[in-house]
């Protein structure tokens, strides 16, 4: 029977009839913030004043009037990956974004997000897109060429066509409509009912790995390739001109091209051609080449992965490494695609200060965060990239790399290495202990204690302990220094070592790669291949993907560990970032959160609960929204009004996830119906903070039974505000 609590399911069926099923109207929301680097550039689109920009770490929109950019993420907007690979701009404005995890479609109000389980796409991986006059819409992806009229599907691939590869990497119609197709395994024309193919075999292109490809004036194809060896034979690439007849191939031995790794192709409206390889940008008019490198030019990086020519013939050029570079025949700027306007990538070890600034390793030197601004404090030295980070009890950064330390008082760098105290080794991890001592736990070489004055190394030959390579520390409060080993657990009370491992205890595994110690003194133990494990001082527990819900994650590879202050432990895979309390394991990855990549290498948590989180950037993570610290002060991320979002992914197949914000603690009501109305799962029924927040359904009812495939309700209700939104369920 239906009840008042229902929202009026049945009423609001006819008014939301019209809704597209297809369509996710979607905002992470400020649970999560991602920083991502914008250096890597990969695909670009011009829209009037606008350069729409693809990125490793997201979608930027640079708007070439005034200089400012908008970012969008996989935390800040419905995009389903950070990583992108290609961008077209429909006629009605819509940008079409190929990413690798699916194809979305925003039209700078909702987003729409096409992937393998709510359309035929074949693949997730989409390299190309290209539209006809017609508008449909041609999809390169891994799995084969796509056709979408904005209905249907059509798929080609190797099997029922005449597709020479199903790695499509390029498409451009010519005048005639025909598509000229690049794959990884030679070129094809499709007419829409015969192939043509030109490869290896049958023709004179120089490589089957088709890179770009671009239409002339008169007819004529460039024809980007790279450099391939299939069959034991190798294929040297280069840049190719075909007119119908007859190949001109153009390499590093035959012209000025240098390299014959070419990865793009752009044609001025002057009518020359421009190129991009991995040594630089190569302008091509007919006659004469101009390369232009990092020696002789202002071009931020040599390896070139797009070009885009605008309206007044200005050079867009995206590298990898180097962001975005505009070039107008005369004068360079440039233009940094990242959100933290950091030129510097992110390295894989993160701290936090007694001022709550983040301080976080780089192959360069520092970077510093205070809550709005990032600063970067280069090091001193040749040798930059940092392995190892710790803060002592004067906030004093110690580094560490390969054969040498330093530290940073936020001012002045301070070299301490000396090759008779400490080993000539590269140093894996650095902690301080409760009396300011600094351990350094090495590759190869044991581990040494530095006091402030006097060095002392331990190893293999001087102590029991049973390794030299030393992969994680840490100092519990009785003082005791507890050393990850590649040949188990030790600890060391500063006289005695206690060696635990495979044989003589309950630990999983000898291959110990991160140990956390929680508020009442348990040890938990992160290992390669065997998993989690507890240690109390007399039991152990082990936990892995055979008898917990822990992720699969190359074996049971733990990378990272630590807990927060309410002791739930915080756990670091390859498969994405787990939560423990004990009782459930709740999983985050790139598919299901703001996350912006699975490979988890670190997570630190601040005063305020953020989880900062090492993912290829820094994904930041906090129930009810994140909460940046600047000096004393603080900037919250609260919401200002009650918000129910549409679910994503919709269509969905196995799970989708409804975020939802609400300005006040509140109860909170999100319930399931069928189109008839009937209650079929109560998903949430509790008071939350504050913020931002997020519940999944897996298609299950109340009973724990799967339910059919079909059109669902799900309603929010929470103190003066009710809505309704619309589910759909394939199988």
């Amino acid at each position: 029977m239906m009840t008042k609590r229902s929202c009026k399911v049945l009423h609001l069926i006819f008014n939301l009839i019209i809704i597209s099923i297809a369509t996710i109207v979607y905002s992470q929301g400020a649970e999560w913030v991602n920083f991502t680097s914008g250096r890597k550039v990969t695909a670009l689109a011009i829209d009037g004043n606008h350069i729409w920009i693809g990125t490793t770490g997201g979608l930027v929109n640079l708007d070439t009037s005034t200089g400012n950019m908008i970012f969008y993420n996989k935390a800040n907007s419905g995009l389903p990956n950070n990583n992108i690979y290609s961008i077209m701009i429909d006629s009605s404005g819509n940008k079409w974004i190929g990413t690798s995890y699916g194809l979305a479609i925003y039209d700078e109000v909702y987003w729409t997000v096409y992937d393998t389980s709510n359309s035929k796409l074949p693949s997730n991986i989409i390299r190309c897109l290209a539209f006809d006059k017609n508008g449909n819409k041609w999809i390169g992806t891994d799995g084969g060429l796509v056709k979408f009229d904005g209905s249907n599907w059509i798929v080609y691939n190797e099997n029922n066509s005449g597709l020479p590869n199903n790695i499509v990497s390029v498409i451009k119609l010519d005048e005639l409509g025909n598509k000229w197709i690049g794959t990884w395994g030679g070129l094809a024309v499709f007419d829409d009912s015969s192939w043509t193919v030109y490869d290896i075999y049958n023709s004179e292109i120089p490589s089957p790995r088709i890179n770009d490809l671009e239409i002339d004036d008169q007819g004529n194809k460039w024809v980007a390739t790279e450099e391939y060896e299939v069959a034991y034979k190798y294929y040297g690439g280069g840049f190719a001109k075909f007119d119908g007849n007859e190949w001109t191939v153009y390499n590093s031995d035959n012209s000025s091209l240098p390299s014959n790794n070419n990865y793009t192709i752009a044609i001025d409206n002057d009518g020359s051609k421009w190129i991009g390889t991995d040594y630089g940008l190569v302008n091509f008019d007919g006659l004469n080449w101009v390369v232009y490198d990092t020696w002789n030019s202002e071009l931020p990086n040599d390896n070139v992965s797009d070009i885009i020519i605008d309206n007044y013939n200005n050079k867009w050029i995206g590298t990898l490494g180097g962001g975005l570079s505009k070039f107008d025949g005369v004068n360079w700027s440039q233009h940094n695609p990242s959100n933290t306007g950091l030129t510097q990538d992110f390295g894989c070890q993160i701290v936090i200060d007694k001022e709550k600034n983040i301080w976080v390793s780089s192959c360069w030197g520092l970077i510093k965060f205070d809550g709005i601004n990032w600063h970067f404090h280069e090091i001193p030295t040749k040798q930059k990239c940092i392995t190892a980070i710790a803060i002592d009890k004067k906030d004093v950064i110690w580094v560490g790399a390969a054969d040498w330390v330093w530290n940073f008082d936020g001012q002045n760098w301070t070299f301490l290495k000396s090759f008779n105290l400490i080993p000539p080794d590269k140093i894996n991890t650095i902690i301080i202990d409760k009396q300011d001592n600094k351990w350094f736990g090495f590759l190869l070489s044991g581990l040494s204690k530095f006091d402030g004055i006097n060095w002392t190394t331990y190893n293999t030959d001087n102590s029991n302990l049973p390794c030299n390579t030393i992969s994680s520390m840490i100092s519990d409060v009785q003082g005791n220094i507890w050393i990850g080993t590649n040949s188990g657990l030790v600890k060391f009370d500063s006289s005695n070592w206690t060696i635990y491992n495979s044989e003589n205890s309950g630990l999983p595994g000898n291959h110990v790669s991160c140990i956390a110690i929680d508020s009442i003194e348990n040890i938990w133990i992160g290992t390669i291949y065997d998993g989690l494990a507890k240690f109390d001082g007399f039991n152990w527990t082990t936990f892995n993907s055979n008898n917990t819900d822990l992720p699969h994650s190359i074996i049971n590879t733990i990378n990272t560990v630590t807990v927060d202050e309410h002791n739930n432990i915080w756990i670091g895979t390859y498969d994405g970032l787990v939560k423990f309390d004990g009782l459930t394991w709740n999983i985050f990855n790139k598919y299901n959160s703001g996350l912006s990549g699975n490979t988890i290498q670190k997570i630190v948590i601040d005063n305020k609960g953020n989880k900062w989180i090492m993912d290829g950037g820094i994904s930041v993570y906090r129930e009810g929204g994140v909460i940046l610290n600047i000096k004393n002060q603080s900037t919250s991320y609260l919401p200002s009004s009650f918000k129910l979002y549409q679910n994503y992914p919709n269509p969905f197949n196995a799970f989708t996830t409804i975020n939802f914000q609400i300005p006040k603690s509140s109860k909170v009501t999100i319930k399931i119906y069928d189109i008839l109305g009937r209650e079929v799962r109560t998903l949430v029924d509790y008071f939350y903070s504050a913020g931002n927040h997020s519940t999944t359904w897996d298609g299950l009812d109340n009973l724990g039974h799967k339910v059919s495939s079909g059109v669902y309700f799900y309603c929010m209700e929470s103190i003066d505000f009710k809505e309704v939104k619309k589910a759909l369920l394939l199988k």
